[in-house]
């Protein structure tokens, strides 16, 4: 795991709020309550920035589904941008 990596939450975390899918921004260390070292990313989340113990996500390997592109902060699939460009260059 490394900055800039699209991530997501794992599909068995039960506190997912609205984070799905996004960017690592920073990675660091944390020293939890029972004194172990962990590592934690500060993610932008569709949802906005925050901080995340690293366990709790995974890296997203391969293409990305649709769904997957629209919640990435500024995530356009290339199907979706073509529709777009298109629109865009006739609305002139």
């Amino acid at each position: 795991m490394k900055i800039q990596d699209l991530v997501k939450m794992k599909d068995r975390d039960s506190d997912k709020r609205s984070r799905t899918t996004g960017i690592i921004l920073k990675l660091d260390w944390h020293n939890s309550l029972s004194s172990a070292m962990i590592l934690i990313a500060e993610v932008l989340w569709d949802s906005g920035p925050g901080w995340i113990d690293s366990s709790r996500i995974e890296c997203i390997e391969g293409s990305l589904t649709d769904t997957q592109l629209e919640s990435v902060c500024g995530g356009m699939s290339p199907e979706q941008f073509e529709v777009w460009k298109v629109f865009t260059i006739n609305s002139c």
